[in-house]
């Protein structure tokens, strides 16, 4: 299973690996990060397997949607940004951390109160978003696309978060130094 992420306000995705969900309720930091970034996202799952899907078949491919936090690491060396062609060695392992994405419980997607999370957000987003995922790799079931939702948040490890919850819709992740 893979993790395909649209990031806030661009149509170009990553993919971060499956060992990235979290199946706990804490986060505990590794050694050499002094900051995280938290980034909420929408996402969907994907129920049948397919390749180059088309916009307007995209909803056969996928019936569950839900919401999570995605939390990058970052070290005092490193600026990691939302920029296009900005992407490093650094950014992509921090974007890759076991155990740093948490997800709600999935809904049907035709239950999903998108406005709830995204106001200007709904399926068709999601129908491109296959369609562009699907266009350069084959989706399996299982996968997941997820859009951001805002920017990334930065925050200090040290000073702020410790043993203390992040908090994003009925998720509650604690995050442990």
């Amino acid at each position: 299973m893979n993790i395909f992420t649209f990031p806030f306000g661009l149509r170009e995705f990553y993919a971060r690996p499956d060992t990235s969900i979290s199946d706990d309720t804490n986060f505990y930091v590794p050694d050499g990060i002094s900051g995280l970034l938290l980034i909420p996202f929408i996402y969907l799952k994907i129920d049948r397997a397919g390749k180059a899907i088309a916009e307007q078949f995209a909803q056969r491919h996928y019936s569950f949607c839900g919401h999570g936090i995605h939390i990058c690491g970052t070290d005092e060396y490193s600026a990691l940004t939302n920029k296009t062609g900005d992407f490093s060695y650094k950014k992509a392992l921090y974007n890759s951390l076991d155990n740093s994405t948490f997800l709600s419980k999935t809904v049907k997607a035709e239950e999903f109160d998108f406005k709830k999370y995204a106001a200007e957000f709904s399926t068709k987003n999601f129908n491109n978003s296959v369609e562009i995922v699907s266009k350069y790799m084959s989706l399996r079931s299982g996968d997941i696309i997820a859009q951001e939702l805002s920017p990334l948040t930065k925050i200090d490890v040290k000073t702020q978060l410790n043993g203390n919850a992040v908090i994003y819709g009925d998720l509650k992740v604690s995050v442990i130094c």
